[in-house]
């Protein structure tokens, strides 16, 4: 399959560690801020020729993404009047996707009850993301993969897949001693943005070789973007 790559950008929230009531502030910052200005391409088939264009122009938005330093405690996921008042701010914005980050409910064992509560909420988190038609995807961590996955895979079981996707972090899954190329290969339907950091440590052409033989369509977020990491994304998965 040859398509052309359709680049996009990832745009994260921020000032909510600030005073509480703080107001979502979705920005998209100049090239080279990290994840307020992740870049994206559409990756679909073996060979996916790169846009040479270097303008962020009229490019379209991907995801907002909502990362905290504390998560509720009952759901281990961000405030679900913050989820809603920030899918709001990015429906009008034209994402495509609202990207939760939570805290892991596995330290050592894990727990049952919080994880319970957690897809629960993330189920709940979906659909009303459904209703701004935004797509909900949970960003793992390492935590999560701790225990061989143990976390990840519950959650794979009790989430609803037709409103919980995953974006999946492989560096974070590859630190947690879990097997990355496995993970994929279980969830490949569940799995449309993937992550690609510290790729200088990280050995991604396993991943790569996994996506070409599934024919495998999603997003690649490149964090933070480089040129240097820009020219391993094509190396490895053709893009």
């Amino acid at each position: 399959m040859t398509t052309r790559s359709r680049r996009a950008f990832l745009a994260t929230t921020f000032a909510f560690a600030g005073p509480s009531g703080a107001q979502p502030a979705i920005r998209v910052g100049a090239q080279g801020e990290g994840l307020a200005r992740a870049k994206a391409w559409r990756y679909a088939g073996a060979i996916v020729p790169h846009d040479a264009m270097d303008s962020s122009a009229g490019l379209p938005l991907l995801a907002v993404e909502i990362r905290l330093p504390v998560y509720d405690a009952k759901t281990s996921l961000p405030p679900r009047e913050l989820i809603e008042s920030v899918a709001i701010a990015a429906a009008k914005r034209g994402a495509e996707r609202l990207i939760v980050h939570g805290r892991p409910c596995y330290d050592g064992r894990l727990d049952r009850a919080a994880l319970t509560a957690k897809t629960l909420a993330l189920n709940t988190a979906g659909r009303l993301c459904m209703t701004y038609r935004l797509g909900l995807r949970y960003r793992n961590g390492r935590g999560e993969f701790g225990g061989n996955a143990l976390e990840m895979e519950e959650m794979m079981k009790r989430a609803n897949p037709q409103l919980v996707g995953v974006a999946f972090d492989a560096a974070e899954c590859k630190r947690a001693g879990a097997d990355m190329v496995n993970f994929l290969a279980r969830h490949l339907n569940r799995i449309d943005c993937l992550i690609v950091r510290e790729w200088q440590t990280v050995d991604f052409k396993p991943l790569a070789a996994e996506c070409k033989a599934r024919n495998w369509s999603g997003w690649l977020v490149q964090s933070p973007p480089s040129a240097e990491g820009r020219r391993e994304l094509t190396r490895l998965f053709g893009v």
